[in-house]
């Protein structure tokens, strides 16, 4: 089972990224992995990135992140990967990863979902990424 978390930097110990669709990374681990493997959007946004279907591709069961749009989450859940929200998230992967892996990362299924802006997949431009936080 993979993970998928979307985050600021291409390194362990990024700060989390504010919003799944404006992330210029993605870091992808499983349970048994000391160190993720990160997936760079930020080159690609402006030729169509599309993190839905890059997730897909690269088998990812799970996303967890701090804010999501309701678009993204019915394409992700549309495809059989989970949407999951940390009511208290570190806030830098490496944490994540740890309390994720320990089982201590308190989940939600919806306490990221972003409703300010209406039913759209945009990067939320304005609002510095961040979304209802």
């Amino acid at each position: 089972m993979k993970t998928a978390v979307p985050v600021l930097q291409n390194k362990a110990d990024s700060p989390l990224s504010g919003h799944f669709g404006s992330a210029p990374f993605f870091a992808i681990f499983d349970q048994s992995s000391t160190e993720p493997e990160f997936f760079d959007c930020a080159n690609r946004r402006s030729q169509g990135c599309a993190p839905v279907e890059e997730l897909i591709a690269m088998n990812v069961s799970t996303v967890v992140c701090l804010g999501m749009g309701r678009g993204a989450i019915r394409k992700l859940e549309a495809a059989g990967i989970t949407c999951r929200f940390p009511l208290q998230a570190p806030g830098r992967l490496d944490a994540l990863m740890s309390a994720y892996a320990s089982g201590s990362l308190n989940l939600s299924t919806d306490s990221g979902v972003c409703t300010e802006h209406g039913d759209h997949d945009g990067d939320h431009q304005g609002h510095a990424g961040h979304c209802r936080h």
